[in-house]
């Protein structure tokens, strides 16, 4: 993931500052652990289906099964906006982004062949998954900082910690107290101005995360998105921010509304009741239904 994260509870004389800091630490502990076991970046155990790509089935545990069939899930809502496999395009884009040359356009359109995942083959019952072509890919870069907060929060909660926060690189999940004097109050990042807040959003027991090309850049291909689309976007959202129940969903939503333009975003997330707020090149702000509802709350 190669994310920040940050850890704040607000305990009163609850517990001990000892106690406190130990709940932060065995939650960074789950968050590492699923750093380790996810990345694709290196040697991993999820890493191992890419290095069998077109050679063998790899058994997997109930994590990483359970893992890519829910990112299944939710690339069929986005119809297929939201793909894993975009890593079979993504690992050779982060190799040219870091050292500053255009992605060729002929290796660009091979690999985008293998984008698409329907093409994963799963066996539940054997728990096996094959990736069918050797430059196929899949990563979890979309799906993995979400899971973490919500590990990570979980765990917070089994320390008995009621009103907390936690900050996994902008994919945020917060928990209060019922009888909280005020919700927390999360700020939008400025895509023009990082030294200021774009809005204020107030939220209790719930995740935020916001997704945002300002983070991606090519100076030499323009921008591309952190998980990259079939065809090149119309990049006219600059930032995505939704409010979910689960920090998994929310830091999904956020990417898939990325790959929109604000028309289709706004009804995508009407039509799936979902609270969303964009930000165009233009700094306008568009805000879905439910966002509307809750404004002011």
């Amino acid at each position: 993931m190669g994310s920040f994260f940050e850890y704040k509870a607000y305990e009163k004389n609850s517990f001990s500052e000892e106690y406190i800091l130990n709940a932060f630490n065995e939650a960074h502990k789950e968050v590492k652990r699923i750093e380790n076991k996810f990345t694709d970046f290196k040697e991993s155990p999820f890493n191992q289906i890419n290095e069998n790509a077109g050679i063998r089935k790899t058994i997997v545990d109930k994590e990483i099964m359970t893992l890519v069939l829910r990112s299944f899930e939710i690339s069929k809502i986005s119809e297929g906006r939201f793909d894993i496999s975009f890593a079979s395009v993504g690992h050779r884009w982060r190799y040219y982004k870091k050292i500053g040359i255009p992605f060729p356009d002929d290796e660009r359109n091979e690999l985008q062949n293998y984008i698409n995942y329907k093409k994963v083959e799963v066996d539940k019952t054997k728990m096996s998954i094959f990736l069918p072509h050797q430059k196929m890919r899949i990563g979890l870069g979309g799906i993995g900082k979400g899971y973490a907060v919500d590990r990570a929060y979980n765990i917070l909660k089994k320390f008995k910690l009621n009103n907390f926060y936690i900050n996994g690189s902008g994919d945020i999940k917060v928990s209060s107290n019922l009888n909280a004097p005020r919700k927390w109050k999360i700020g939008i990042k400025n895509p023009f101005n990082p030294s200021v807040y774009a809005g204020l959003i107030q939220v209790s027991n719930q995740a935020v995360s916001t997704s945002g090309n300002y983070n991606q850049y090519n100076p030499i291909n323009k921008a591309d998105h952190h998980i990259i689309r079939i065809h090149n976007p119309q990049n006219n959202i600059i930032s995505a921010t939704v409010i979910h129940e689960n920090c998994l969903e929310a830091d999904c939503y956020g990417t898939i509304l990325m790959t929109m333009n604000v028309k289709d975003a706004i009804t995508w997330l009407n039509k799936y009741k979902l609270s969303g707020t964009l930000i165009d090149q233009s700094g306008a702000s568009y805000l879905s239904k439910l966002a509307l509802s809750q404004f002011g709350k």
